[in-house]
């Protein structure tokens, strides 16, 4: 009987402890400036786009290094998300979180998915799929 007073006891601290989560659902004012934001998986990539950067800014959020600046008289935020899903995902929630882009652009080597693309080819996909529920085969998506 003591056992379950002390574990009941215990769970109710812990519950009471737990607080609930605001969320900020306030209305952002519409940009005056269009901002985009560009991240790429690579170092190398987007350290190459960094280097034609003006007025270049360095801010690091949740250890990844965001850098603002002018590119071709267009105002960009780039970052480097590294490799996979999640990185790119997170990486994308920071961007927009602290730098609101009218839109963001993600750059890369789409890891050699056409062996016919050359080096300055841009792809844009017409289908997407979420890769974690099946995979491409000659028959389709499975």
């Amino acid at each position: 009987m003591l056992r379950s007073l002390c574990v009941f006891s215990f769970i109710l601290l812990l519950l009471s402890a737990v607080s609930v989560a605001q969320v900020d659902n306030t209305p952002r004012p519409a940009p005056t400036t269009r901002v985009i934001g560009i991240l790429s998986a690579m170092t190398l990539e987007i350290e190459t786009l960094g280097q034609d950067l003006t007025d270049k800014t360095e801010m690091t959020v949740q250890g990844i290094r965001f850098t603002t600046g002018s590119l071709k008289d267009r105002k960009v935020v780039l970052a480097h998300s590294g490799m996979g899903k999640v990185n790119a995902a997170m990486a994308a929630t920071l961007l927009v979180e602290q730098f609101q882009p009218t839109d963001v652009l993600f750059t890369g080597i789409a890891g050699g998915l056409n062996p016919d693309l050359r080096p300055g080819d841009v792809v844009i996909g017409a289908k997407t799929a979420y890769h974690d529920y099946g995979e491409w085969t000659p028959e389709g998506f499975r």
